[in-house]
C-alpha cells in the first residue's frame, strides 16, 4: 500500500473559506475600531477647545463686560478652532485662531435639533452665550458613521 502526502482539494477549500471569514470579520472590527478612535480623539479635542475658550474668556484680555463673545469655538470645513476677541471686536470665526484641530472627514458635530454646529460662544464669565449663528445648546452629538457620543457642557 502506497501512502500519499499532502492535502486534498476539499481540505484546502475549507481552510481558505475559514480564512476568508476571519478576514471579513477582522476588517469590520478594524473599521469600527478606527471610527471609535477618531470619535474619541474628536471628543477630546472638542473638550480641550471648550476648556481653552472658557479659560481665555475668563481671563478676558479684551476687557468686555457686556454680552459680547469674548471667545468662540468654531467648526469650519472640518477644522475645530478657538478664536479670541480683540480690544475692539467681539470674537468671531474670521479672527485669528490660537488652537486648530483637523477633524476626520467622517465626523459630524450636531446640536439637539440636528443642525450642524458652526460655533460655540463664551462671554467674559466663561459661560456660554446665545450669539447667532452659534449654538446655545448645552448638549451636542458627535457622530462618526454608526457610532456617536453625546457631549454635555455647562
Amino acid at each position: 500500500m502506497r501512502h500519499m502526502f499532502g492535502f486534498t482539494l476539499i481540505e484546502i477549500m475549507v481552510t481558505i473559506a475559514i480564512l476568508a471569514i476571519l478576514a471579513v470579520a477582522g476588517a469590520a472590527f478594524t473599521r469600527d475600531w478606527v471610527r471609535q478612535a477618531e470619535l474619541t480623539k474628536t471628543v477630546s479635542s472638542l473638550d480641550n477647545a471648550i476648556n481653552l475658550a472658557k479659560s481665555a474668556a475668563i481671563k478676558n484680555e479684551s476687557g468686555f463686560t457686556d454680552n459680547s463673545a469674548v471667545t468662540q469655538v468654531c467648526l469650519n470645513n472640518q477644522v475645530l478652532s478657538v478664536h479670541k476677541s480683540s480690544s475692539s471686536t467681539a470674537a468671531n470665526c474670521n479672527s485669528a485662531s490660537n488652537y486648530n484641530f483637523d477633524l476626520p472627514s467622517s465626523v459630524q458635530i450636531k446640536d439637539t435639533s440636528g443642525a450642524t454646529v458652526q460655533c460655540i460662544a463664551f462671554g467674559h464669565l466663561g459661560s456660554q452665550l446665545s450669539v447667532s449663528p452659534c449654538t446655545s445648546d448645552q448638549v451636542i452629538t458627535i457622530t462618526n458613521g454608526n457610532l456617536n457620543e453625546t457631549y454635555t457642557f455647562n
